[in-house]
């Protein structure tokens, strides 16, 4: 029994299955978590879904911002843009089906196990995992929720703002903050806030008013572990306790496979374009 921990998909099917048949992936014995962005970009993002689900129980997978938008313009909230591949999944008979799987997803995932939290983006550092359980969790019942209610939810998901955590926010408020740490954070200002339009490598940022979230100390973290994606221009990233996995496959580099343990992390695949 092995557990895996794969990298943002972002619709690219063939390596996936390629990692899976490398590892000798085994639906009935192992896990694969999948740190969100599982559409997108790539050619097939329909087959990458169907896959998925055809893989049951075994694969876990956590929504990323991409996963999100998929929602909305499936709603027909947003008109799907231009440069997106949302409409191959739109017009595919099964359609339904993977929209309402995707919905069942969490934003966040705890293995207790091994100790480790799965999230696409990061973990914002004011935050202890279980707050970031307990709020992620309001965020899966309006996903879950009847179809007014989703709608309306859907309406007022994204936005820039807030970028501080306080406890007057409103519903609405506090739960795009959640939503863009846990699936849009790369960087935080000085003061803590969200900085949601840096995206460059740390390595080529010489402002010394944003740091990356992972580099701002959180007591309250112990000894977990922290396992995303979101972040191509980081590239593989192992600091313990932040292993960061998306290498940007479908920007020419590679799918990348960890498997992890109680107290271990290794890349066992990594798939290159």
């Amino acid at each position: 029994m092995a557990t895996y921990v794969v990298g943002d998909l972002q619709g690219c099917y063939k390596p996936l299955k390629k990692g899976l048949k490398k590892l000798g992936f085994s639906p009935s014995f192992d896990t694969l978590y999948c740190v969100g962005d599982l559409v997108n970009r790539g050619p097939r993002s329909a087959d990458v879904l169907r896959y998925l689900m055809d893989l049951g129980e075994s694969v876990q997978p956590i929504l990323g911002n991409h996963d999100l938008s998929l929602l909305v313009s499936a709603a027909g909230i947003k008109k799907t843009v231009s440069n997106s591949t949302y409409q191959q999944i739109m017009e595919t008979p099964d359609r339904d089906d993977m929209i309402d799987w995707l919905r069942q997803k969490p934003l966040a995932r705890w293995d207790q196990e091994n100790n480790a939290l799965m999230v696409h983006a990061g973990l914002y550092p004011q935050f202890s995992i279980s707050d970031l359980l307990h709020q992620t969790q309001r965020v899966e019942a309006l996903l879950q929720a009847d179809q007014k209610t989703y709608y309306n939810f859907l309406e007022q998901m994204f936005g820039n703002t807030p970028a501080s955590w306080h406890t007057n926010l409103t519903p609405a408020e506090s739960t795009r903050f959640i939503i863009n740490c846990c699936t849009r954070m790369r960087y935080l200002n000085s003061d803590g806030s969200l900085n949601l339009q840096q995206k460059d490598n740390p390595k080529n940022q010489s402002s010394d008013e944003i740091v990356p979230w992972f580099d701002i100390s959180n007591p309250r973290l112990g000894s977990s572990r922290v396992f995303f994606g979101h972040w191509a221009a980081l590239g593989l990233y192992i600091a313990p306790p932040f292993f960061g996995l998306d290498t940007g496959y479908v920007w020419g580099g590679s799918l990348t496979f960890a498997e992890i343990g109680v107290n271990s992390m290794k890349i066992s695949c990594q798939i290159y374009a």
